[in-house]
C-alpha cells in the first residue's frame, strides 16, 4: 500500500505542471504558473490566489488578494479570520480599477510570516477576508477551491524547486 501511495503521489507531482496556465516574460525570462481555478478575469468575484514564479534557478510565491463588488470600499487594509483566529495583514499598497465593475487589490510576494497563514487558510474549516475600506467593510468567506489552489501552488512551488536543483 505505501509503493501505491507513493506512486499516485509521484503521478500528481508530475503532472502538477501540466494543468497550470503558464506565461512567460519575454524581456525578463520570469515563467509564471497559475492555476486554472483562478478567476480568468479580476472583476469577476472577490479571491485570494497564490501563483508561482520562476528564473532560472530561482523560484517563489505570489499571492493576489481581490475584492470585487459594484460599489468602491478604497480598501485600506484587510484581515482574515480563520478558524476563529484574526490575522491582521500588514500595510500593503492597495490598488484600484474599474469597468463595468470594480475590483482592488494587492498582490505581493509570499514570505515565511505569509507562508504560515497561507498554510492556516489552506486547512481551515472556514476562512473569512475582511477588506477594510475608508468609511465601511465588507467580509468575503474564501472558498474551498481558492483554499485548494493555495494548497496545488504549494506543490508546483515544491516541484519547480526540485527541478531546478
Amino acid at each position: 500500500k505505501a509503493n501505491q501511495y507513493a506512486a499516485a503521489v509521484e503521478k500528481m507531482r508530475a503532472s502538477i505542471l501540466r494543468r497550470m496556465k503558464k506565461q512567460t516574460d519575454e524581456f525578463n525570462g520570469n515563467v509564471f504558473y497559475e492555476h486554472p481555478n483562478t478567476p480568468r478575469y479580476t472583476d469577476t468575484r472577490s479571491y485570494l490566489a497564490v501563483y508561482a514564479g520562476q528564473n532560472g534557478g530561482r523560484v517563489w510565491l505570489r499571492m493576489r488578494l481581490n475584492y470585487t463588488n459594484d460599489s468602491w470600499l478604497f480598501v485600506e487594509n484587510a484581515a482574515l479570520n480563520i478558524d476563529g483566529e484574526t490575522v491582521r495583514l500588514p500595510y500593503m499598497d492597495w490598488k484600484r480599477d474599474n469597468d463595468s465593475e470594480i475590483w482592488e487589490w494587492i498582490d505581493v510576494t509570499v514570505d515565511a510570516k505569509l507562508r504560515a497563514t497561507l498554510e492556516k487558510i489552506a486547512d481551515s474549516k472556514s476562512t473569512i477576508a475582511r477588506f477594510n475600506g475608508r468609511d465601511y467593510y465588507d467580509n468575503v468567506t474564501i472558498r474551498e477551491s481558492d483554499k485548494q489552489v493555495i494548497r496545488d501552488m504549494f506543490l508546483v512551488e515544491e516541484v519547480l524547486k526540485s527541478e531546478s536543483g
